[in-house]
């Protein structure tokens, strides 16, 4: 048994060796507040008449840094308070991120976690669900880098999150709480000054909360990345996964009970099949002075709420121009298509396209405001059903000055 007086020794070392670590670097943060208002013709995407909503709501984001010789923190508070219904785009929600970073000579260490509560899934719109539908959730990500030789660097990332899912809107179907966990290994070679060849690969398991389904998934990807000139830049992957899905019932059998005669009994069934798919992504990033653009394409198995692992091929375009020091506008085009698999080993598809135009304008050094006009499409491919909507968002931020904690 440790003794009390060398265990209270042993503490306040370790709060003074803390103290000292973090006196050595600089604190700091970054407020902003704001508000916004939005107006949407079908923000909840429902086959249904008279769907229109406005809303508007409070922001807040209050993010706290700190900066060492070896160490960075950094904590983000962001809050959205509203006075909409969860199926709008402009609901309420609570987010709280922390991470750090340890630098030595030949290592890095990362660490990431986060509590989340969204009222909505809709302002993700692509990759969350095919309804708006209250969410919670915990992420954790450990990573470490080690720089093996000037040329090549080895890492390992574990990643976790789970997710529970609160009531969907009437005629929409539930989605499933679930708990994801991934460990991914992999080789970052450097070929020269532009070139480098990343090598990786991942294995996971997803499990939904009930113990109705489950996913082991395991792949690898080999990936390439070339800086063309100062702001050009490019990445291409390509690989394979493949996922071993496992479904557990109880299906009603008549039985034979003696004393009892015949009954109705619940016999335990396991259904288990495997699936293979090609996964690949490619981005290509031009950034200028004036113009920023961001072309994307990717597919993937994601974990979506859904009895099995979803598939997602997204293609992005992103598009910003500055048209003078405080005013600039931005076009951004999201594609999906996805295939999600089903408790009764069905499948849902669904393609959504998603166009928002924006322009922001700084009013003062502290001052902003943000005008986006969006049009969302989402069409199901099984049922021959589509939904749209019309969005518009103003959005008035106020900056605060730099804040430091020191």
């Amino acid at each position: 048994m440790i003794d009390n007086g060398r265990a209270r020794l042993s503490l306040l070392a370790t709060v003074m060796l803390w103290s000292d670590v973090a006196r050595a670097g600089v604190w700091g943060s970054d407020p902003t507040i704001g508000v916004s208002g939005a107006y949407g013709s079908n923000p909840a995407l429902l086959n249904l008449p008279d769907t229109a909503e406005s809303s508007a709501a409070l922001l807040l984001d209050a993010p706290i840094s700190y900066q060492g010789d070896a160490l960075t923190l950094s904590f983000l508070p962001s809050f959205r308070l509203s006075d909409a219904s969860y199926a709008s785009l402009n609901s309420s929600y609570a987010h709280l991120s922390a991470s750090g970073e340890f630098d030595t000579d030949r290592n890095t260490f990362k660490a990431s976690a986060g509590a989340n509560w969204d009222s909505s899934l809709l302002g993700d719109n692509l990759t969350n669900g095919t309804s708006p539908v209250p969410r919670d959730s915990l992420t954790g990500e450990l990573s470490w880098t080690r720089h093996l030789t000037e040329l090549l660097d080895a890492y390992l990332d574990a990643n976790t999150q789970r997710v529970r899912y609160g009531e969907p809107p009437p005629g929409t179907a539930p989605l499933v709480n679930y708990e994801y966990t991934t460990v991914s290994p992999g080789l970052t070679w450097q070929l020269s000054e532009r070139d480098r060849v990343t090598l990786s690969a991942i294995a996971g398991q997803y499990d939904t909360l009930d113990g109705t389904t489950r996913t082991r998934n395991i792949g690898g990807q080999l990936g390439y990345s070339r800086q063309l000139s100062e702001i050009w830049s490019l990445s291409l992957g390509g690989g394979y996964t493949r996922q071993q899905n496992r479904l557990s019932l109880l299906v009603p059998e008549l039985g034979f009970i003696p004393g009892l005669g015949f009954v109705i009994i619940e016999v335990p069934v396991t259904i288990e099949t495997e699936v293979g798919s090609p996964v690949y992504s490619a981005r290509l990033t031009r950034t200028g002075p004036r113009l920023t653009l961001n072309l994307s394409g990717s597919r993937q198995e994601t974990p979506n709420g859904f009895a099995f692992l979803s598939r997602q091929t997204i293609y992005v375009g992103q598009l910003s121009y500055a048209l003078s020091p405080r005013w600039s506008v931005g076009l951004q085009e999201w594609w999906l298509s996805e295939h999600n698999p089903t408790v009764q080993s069905a499948y849902e598809d669904r393609i959504v396209n998603w166009v928002t135009v924006s322009s922001t304008y700084q009013l003062s050094e502290h001052y902003s405001l943000a005008i986006a006009l969006s049009r969302v499409d989402q069409t199901y491919s099984t049922t021959d059903t589509h939904v749209g909507n019309n969005q518009v968002t103003l959005t008035l931020t106020y900056k605060f000055n730099h804040i430091g904690l020191q």
